[in-house]
């Protein structure tokens, strides 16, 4: 799964949400790219959500931006 933010030199707001529910047992590989424009702001998240014996792996590249910030949750779910 791959995730692309990229944007002009504009004024903007940008609010992206993620969501990953993974099985048990499943594996899961998210990668995202942000590339934004030098006034433009970002206030992200991802939130995984790992289902027991599952693998979720995330990997997030940050370029550019007034201001960007990106909030990471994980849940364990299952024994």
């Amino acid at each position: 799964m791959l995730e692309a933010s990229l944007s002009a030199d504009i004024d903007a707001l940008v609010v992206p949400v993620t969501e990953v529910s993974v099985a048990s047992a499943a594996r899961v590989r998210h990668s995202g790219l942000q590339d934004l424009g030098p006034r433009v702001w970002q206030l992200g998240s991802l939130i995984g959500d790992v289902g027991q014996s599952a693998t979720f792996s995330s990997g997030v590249a940050a370029l550019g931006g007034s201001y960007a910030r990106l909030r990471l949750d994980c849940h364990l779910s299952g024994r």
